[in-house]
């Protein structure tokens, strides 16, 4: 029996004609696909999903079982599980809740429907022959929202690009911030340090220690920003998981592939301040302290 989880969503049954699942590419782990004789004087059945089977019979075999299924007030069938097809995500990219059962359309027929048919090459190039052969069977059969699959997916995306383009677009004024800060700090300390630095030239530093001594001060504030920005997304991530579709957000390529960008970045912007900082006149920083 149901469990009342389950009878409480029993409208998510789907509908479905024979060859529906080879047609969108829904693959057949278990038992038969629906056939042309289940129909409504022949013993009702069902094909669940694998969600559906783990979830509400949890090790055990799914085809071959029964479910009751309600056929009006207070009367239910039962009906047999034949197959066990593969999750799909029918209205959303970010569908969570996987656990879908299907039973034939000549069992529980609607006044809606939608056709699906397989295109080789251009898919909207066969609206008008579908269309036509529709036609020939009954002429007064309307159609509406005829879409490509990829139309549809490209459709449940829209709001991501869009969050994508707008994150992007803040990161990069982020970037851009930031090479600011790295490179207007290091050429403050070097302002403030001139004399310093002309003693160190005096008493026969080269020029490229002073180089990289502004180097090192610079790539270790970006370092420590760069830990605490890690740390950061790592606690604020979960809370945009939702906008984020097949990709992990504790993924090591991400995070490294950002931490080597930032350090470019830093060395970029430091670069200025540190060649000011090497080209320091010992004589000219000495007299002017």
């Amino acid at each position: 029996d149901l469990d009342d989880e389950l009878q409480s969503n029993i409208e998510m049954k789907d509908p479905t004609s024979p060859g529906y699942f080879r047609t969108v590419g829904i693959p057949l782990l278990a038992g038969r696909d629906f056939a042309f004789t289940d129909q409504p004087n022949t013993p009702p059945v069902v094909i669940v999903s694998q969600s559906f089977a783990a979830k509400y019979r949890p090790g055990q075999k799914a085809v071959g079982r029964q479910i009751q299924l309600p056929a009006g007030k207070n009367v239910v069938v039962a009906a047999t599980v034949v197959g066990m097809v593969g999750d799909a995500m029918q209205n959303a990219l970010d569908d969570t809740d996987l656990a879908e059962f299907y039973g034939p359309y000549a069992q529980d027929p609607s006044i809606f429907a939608t056709l699906t048919v397989l295109a080789k090459g251009d898919a909207g190039a066969m609206t008008r022959s579908v269309q036509r052969a529709i036609w020939s069977v009954d002429k007064d059969q309307p159609m509406w929202k005829i879409r490509t699959l990829q139309s549809l997916v490209d459709r449940s995306f829209t709001n991501r690009r869009y969050m994508a383009w707008v994150t992007g677009c803040i990161s990069l004024l982020a970037l851009g911030l930031a090479a600011v800060g790295l490179s207007g700090l290091p050429g403050y300390i070097v302002t403030q340090r001139t004399a310093e630095f002309g003693v160190r030239l005096a008493l026969g530093a080269a020029p490229r220690n002073i180089l990289g001594l502004v180097f090192r001060q610079g790539l270790k504030l970006t370092v420590a920003g760069l830990a605490v920005g890690i740390v950061a997304s790592l606690l604020l991530t979960p809370l945009i998981r939702a906008q984020i579709y097949q990709v992990s957000t504790t993924d090591i390529s991400v995070y490294a592939g950002l931490s080597l960008l930032m350090l470019a970045v830093a060395g970029v912007a430091l670069w200025l301040p540190a060649r000011r900082a090497m080209l320091v006149d010992p004589v000219t920083a000495i007299r002017n302290e």
